[in-house]
């Protein structure tokens, strides 16, 4: 972290943590066009209850963070978990693989049990 004055005011830049990838939020990119196909297979709900857009909001939130091969097996435990705490492990499990089947580029059978398992 770097703290630099300028008269009476303070600047505090933190240089530690990870950067974001933002071409996925650039029109006209490669990534983008990933990312609004996946999002465009996501059924937004229409009717649905207060669980139902929380499921849809983390589905789409990860669909925009998730680039094929990177970080999916983080970020599919990090949506059972989610899922799992809100709604139960039933609903975590049949969730977490719908959206995996969303992805370009799916996990393995056997990653996904590893990852519904508990």
């Amino acid at each position: 972290m770097t703290k630099i004055t300028i008269g009476e005011r303070t600047i505090i830049k933190n240089t530690k943590g990870e950067l974001i990838d933002i071409l996925p939020f650039i029109p006209e990119t490669e990534k983008r066009e990933y990312v609004q196909n996946q999002i465009s297979n996501l059924k937004e709900p229409v009717d649905g209850d207060e669980l139902d857009r929380r499921i849809y909001g983390i589905k789409r939130y990860y669909l925009n963070i998730t680039i094929p091969n990177a970080n999916r097996n983080s970020n599919m435990f990090k949506i059972f978990r989610f899922i799992k705490d809100i709604a139960g492990h039933g609903r975590a499990v049949t969730e977490a693989n719908d959206f995996n089947n969303m992805l370009s580029e799916p996990l393995e059978e056997r990653e996904m049990k590893m990852i519904t398992r508990g």
